[in-house]
């Protein structure tokens, strides 16, 4: 428990990061240019599918980052308002 909490509060303390916003702005820019990418090479098949799968493989990287940390954070509050409900 006491693991989930800490890393919850080291999340949160990043997520007021002036920079975090930036970060997930330019993760967000690199996903988005493979997707645009892949729709310029319309009649090069192999080419096309290569930034495909980079945009899957990118998308998913960040959808992993941001669900653990959602999990993580929702995890504490739940830790949180059991031990509520004890006291």
């Amino acid at each position: 428990m006491k693991e989930v909490i800490d890393q919850a509060e080291e999340f949160d303390k990043l997520q007021v990061l002036p920079v975090w916003e930036k970060i997930l702005r330019r993760l967000g820019s690199e996903v988005n240019g493979e997707l645009i990418e892949a729709t310029k090479f319309k009649y090069e098949p192999v080419r096309q599918t290569a930034h495909t799968v980079r945009w899957d493989a990118k998308r998913e990287l960040l959808d992993n980052l941001l669900g653990w940390m959602e999990s993580t954070q929702a995890e504490r509050e739940r830790i949180i308002e059991e031990f509520k409900g004890r006291m």
